[in-house]
């Protein structure tokens, strides 16, 4: 996962695989977020969220596209050194 400056997450959270955390959103205590979602900048989650999901601010609705889509993320391999 990755999470930006200024992100608040209470107490007993879990936060997926490659989930990205923007500046100032907020995780609320004992929460769940599920692998490949995208946090928006300002956004509260105050429930549990499901894989691939956008949250944006205002009540934290959720986009109509998932985040790997957004994103054009491929899985690829890397080999370091030679």
């Amino acid at each position: 996962c990755f999470i930006s400056s200024h992100v608040v997450v209470c107490g007993n959270c879990e936060i997926g695989e490659n989930s990205f955390l923007a500046v100032n959103s907020v995780v609320a205590n004992d929460l769940v977020v599920a692998e490949d979602c995208f946090i928006n900048s300002n956004a509260a989650v105050m429930k549990n969220t499901k894989p691939k999901e956008i949250y944006n601010p205002a009540a934290s609705t959720v986009a109509s596209i998932d985040s790997l889509r957004l994103f054009k993320v491929k899985e690829e391999k890397i080999t370091l050194g030679s």
